[in-house]
């Protein structure tokens, strides 16, 4: 839903991870978050032992790194982990 009203809101095509697949998906991840426009992250993610407890998603981190080396615009979802 959050996705849907971003791409209403900016009109611009937004990408999630499951919108990668196949063969080459680091290749394409990169190769997204390298040339945006905006990167928008959130660098936690819900314990998989308890849903209210936020834990740092690792991968996230590393494409918000990339979009910094990118010198994309970033927005970052603060939700403290634990």
């Amino acid at each position: 839903m959050l996705k849907a009203y971003l791409e209403d809101l900016t009109a611009m095509r937004c990408w999630a991870a499951h919108d990668f697949d196949g063969a080459g998906i680091r290749g394409q991840i990169l190769a997204s978050i390298s040339t945006a426009r905006l990167a928008l992250t959130n660098l936690t993610v819900p314990a998989p032992s308890d849903s209210t407890t936020f834990v740092v998603n690792v991968n996230t981190c590393i494409e918000t790194g990339i979009s910094l080396g990118a010198a994309r615009a970033l927005g970052l979802d603060p939700r403290q982990s634990t």
